[in-house]
């Protein structure tokens, strides 16, 4: 998988992939033969107006066989941001291939239903 980060401040990109390759590890594993083809952006930023609280935000953007995902979360540390990311993009790919195949089954009973002409 291909991973491309942007951070602001800059002294926290080492940090930030880092963590990301640490955790999104799980992601591949979801992806199975597609994570050659997979590309990761991840963004991540430091709210300079607060001092205490939330002040990392971290947004994530997966691109596999031109289905796009995306998540953001605001969280205190860096590492936390990042993994709500990951779950929220592990979520929604789930979702999309379950969405797929129960669209498969569907459309299969429909074709069949109209193949019987009305027999049963």
């Amino acid at each position: 998988m291909q991973s491309i980060f942007k951070v602001n401040p800059d002294n926290l990109i080492e940090q930030v992939q880092q963590i990301a390759d640490d955790k999104f590890k799980s992601l591949d594993r979801v992806l199975a033969e597609k994570t050659e083809q997979a590309q990761l952006y991840i963004e991540v930023t430091r709210d300079t107006k607060k001092q205490t609280g939330k002040v990392f935000r971290a947004s994530g953007r997966l691109v596999v066989d031109g289905n796009s995902y995306y998540a953001k979360s605001r969280e205190e540390t860096i590492g936390l941001s990042i993994e709500r990311v990951r779950d929220g993009l592990l979520r929604k790919v789930r979702a999309s291939r379950g969405r797929t195949a129960r669209l498969m089954r569907r459309g299969g009973s429909a074709l069949k239903s109209l193949l019987r002409f009305g027999r049963k």
